[in-house]
């Protein structure tokens, strides 16, 4: 277990635990341990991994929303990049660099669906490159 704790789990508080290099619910748990999660790979000292996931999951291309908060591809994969760069700069920044530009799931314009202004159903396809979470 490394001393990674983050929001993964929805709470307005730290609320994942690292495991063996997965996060768990820290609100989750018995006497046994915790019950809910280990499924998402630790940003901390799993970063590769994480990564690697979140490419996975950027790739297949949704949106949806969650808890009255709309995502899409793009931003939660430059939300993962960004939180594995603030947690393992220099192999997230190997890892990043490696990838070759690919198409995501964005969309139009991002904050008037933060705004409630345009539905997040409504996407577009574009082309993702390493240099816009390296700048």
């Amino acid at each position: 277990m490394c001393s990674y704790c983050g929001h993964e789990f929805g709470a307005g508080y730290p609320d994942s635990v690292c495991i063996d290099g997965y996060l768990w619910d820290a609100d989750s748990g018995d006497e046994d341990g915790f019950t809910s999660g280990g499924e998402w790979a630790c940003p901390a000292c799993n970063t590769v991994q994480m990564l690697s996931d979140a490419l996975e999951e950027a790739k297949e291309g949704s949106c949806g929303q969650s808890m009255w908060r709309p995502w899409c591809a793009a931003t939660q994969w430059e939300s993962a990049c960004q939180s594995a760069l603030r947690n393992s700069r220099k192999e997230a920044e190997a890892f990043i660099r490696a990838i070759e530009p690919f198409l995501i799931v964005d969309w139009p314009n991002r904050e008037a669906v933060y705004e409630r202004e345009a539905p997040w159903g409504i996407t577009i396809e574009r082309v993702w490159s390493p240099s816009e979470v390296l700048t």
